[in-house]
This record gives structure tokens, C-alpha cells and sequence, in this order.
């Protein structure tokens, strides 16, 4: 199992999105890149569409320990697409990268294997993120 960070046109992710839909056992979060300017803006629309608890709710911490549990969705793998990502946080680069940081360092290897070293009964998940443009 590959859990990575893609980077995709908007025709091919058009057809990969068609499979996912027609699966239903992924999870699959969708974001206007256009219209996330800060990681404030990407939290709280994060924290809304995966219902996370508000507390802590700008945590960095607290944002990679919502994002490494997931299981009140009940789904098999989870799939996070960022639209416009040219324009996704293009005026805070730097809060951009660390995003994207996160799922390469803590998220994604978490998913694929850590998760059975530290959750009783765990098991690996594709976990997979989608830059489109």
C-alpha cells in the first residue's frame, strides 16, 4: 500500500474521482484551494467537514491527532483532494508547505503503518492526497 501525495490535472482527477464514488468504502474530502487562505481558513473547514470536536480546534498538534484517528467515519481509506492548489494558501507559503509537511511526515506514514504499533486492533489505511490544478 502506497500512501503519497499526488500531484494531478483536473481531467485525471475527474476520472480517478468517478472509481472512488462508484467504491463508497473511502472517505473523500474536498477542498476549494481558491478559497483557503491560512491555515485559520483550512482548519476550520477541515474541522467542519470531518466533524472534529472544537477544542483545540487551531492546534497543529491537536489537527495531526483528529487526522491520525478518522475511525467515527467508518470508511476503509480516506482520500483528501485541494483544488486550485496553485492558489491554496498562495499568499502563506509557508503554512502551505507545512500542511502538506504534515500529511508527508505524520498522516500518510501513520496511515500506512504505524497505526498498528499504537491503536489496539489497528490496521493500515490508504491514505492519499490529491493536488490538483
Amino acid at each position: 500500500m502506497k500512501n503519497e501525495i499526488i500531484k494531478i490535472s483536473s481531467q485525471e482527477m475527474s476520472e480517478i474521482l468517478k472509481e472512488f464514488r462508484r467504491d463508497q468504502s473511502s472517505y473523500i474530502l474536498e477542498l476549494d484551494g481558491s478559497k483557503i487562505y491560512s491555515w485559520k481558513d483550512y482548519i476550520e473547514i477541515v474541522a467542519e467537514k470531518l466533524e472534529f470536536p472544537k477544542i483545540n480546534l487551531y492546534s497543529k498538534d491537536g489537527y495531526i491527532d483528529w487526522m491520525t484517528d478518522l475511525e467515527w467515519l467508518e470508511k476503509e481509506s480516506y482520500i483528501v483532494i485541494i483544488y486550485e492548489y496553485s492558489k491554496f494558501m498562495n499568499e502563506n507559503p509557508c503554512e502551505k508547505e507545512e500542511v502538506i509537511d504534515m500529511f508527508r511526515t505524520n498522516i500518510l506514514p501513520f496511515w500506512k503503518e504505524e497505526v498498528t504499533h499504537v491503536t489496539a486492533g489497528g490496521y493500515p489505511k490508504k491514505f492519499n492526497v490529491y493536488l490538483v490544478d
